[in-house]
């Protein structure tokens, strides 16, 4: 298997270790890392992500990644990329304002939770399992 995109989630399996090929990130992106490890390249300096590990990236940067298969051999990786039309439909619903523009790190690491890890888990029968959807 390689890359399979349903709406705005990605879904990444892999063998064998293979570098990105899509350096511009165009939208925020939510992903957790299922197995293997992820660096991320960017002009604030080298994040990796380890299996299990949840993150945030931030849209509009140059991103370069490495991933690599773990000890038992599968890179799996699945990210939810965050368009703006979204993002800001759910901030006028929510009454979420803005309190400036953002100046953080472009990769970070957010700490898992049970809700986080769940969300996760739950997208992955739709991509392991295509044929029994109806």
């Amino acid at each position: 298997m390689d890359e399979i995109r349903q709406y705005n989630i990605l879904y990444s399996c892999y063998g064998e270790a293979r570098r990105g090929h899509e350096p511009f990130v165009h939208e925020h992106a939510l992903g957790c890392q299922l197995s293997g490890e992820t660096d991320f390249f960017t002009a604030g300096g080298v994040l990796t992500a380890t299996a299990g590990s949840i993150g945030l990236v931030k849209r509009n940067q140059l991103v370069k990644t490495q991933k690599r298969p773990g000890p038992e051999g599968k890179y799996m990786g699945i990210s939810v990329l965050l368009d703006q039309e979204s993002l800001r439909a759910y901030s006028h619903e929510h009454n979420v304002q803005a309190t400036g523009i953002y100046t953080g790190p472009p990769v970070m690491a957010l700490k898992p939770d049970a809700f986080l890890k769940g969300y996760f888990q739950s997208l992955l029968p739709y991509f392991e399992q295509p044929e029994k959807l109806n």
